[in-house]
């Protein structure tokens, strides 16, 4: 089991790494995303559930990837796996409950939301 500091650490590992495609790419989609590492990595440590929370992460990242037809290096790949393997951690009860690609539900409803066009 991956203490929440480990997990934190790699989310800001990953956002880190993924701030560079914004830079070079401009897609709107590398924003959406590394907008909502950040959300997680702010609220992880106080989640009642941070499995879940990691888990709703990993397939924004994934699904958002293959809309706008993303291409992670073989290190943010990496880091991917190893968060997707803490969210294992939430059991076979993971299942999606909302909207996979909305990325509203990392934000509460008093936070602004960045919108990306």
């Amino acid at each position: 089991m991956m203490e929440v500091s480990a997990v934190k650490e790699k989310v800001h590992e990953l956002y880190n790494l993924l701030i560079a495609h914004t830079k070079e790419e401009q897609a709107t989609s590398w924003l959406d995303i590394t907008d909502c590492l950040l959300q997680v990595y702010k609220k992880i440590d106080t989640n009642p559930s941070p499995p879940v929370f990691i888990s709703k992460l990993v397939n924004y990242i994934y699904l958002t990837a293959v809309d706008a037809r993303l291409h992670f290096t073989p290190q943010e790949e990496g880091l991917i796996n190893e968060l997707n393997h803490y969210a294992n951690e939430a059991g076979i009860n993971r299942q999606y409950r909302a909207n996979a690609v909305d990325k509203s539900q990392f934000y509460d409803l008093t936070e602004y939301l960045p919108i990306r066009r």
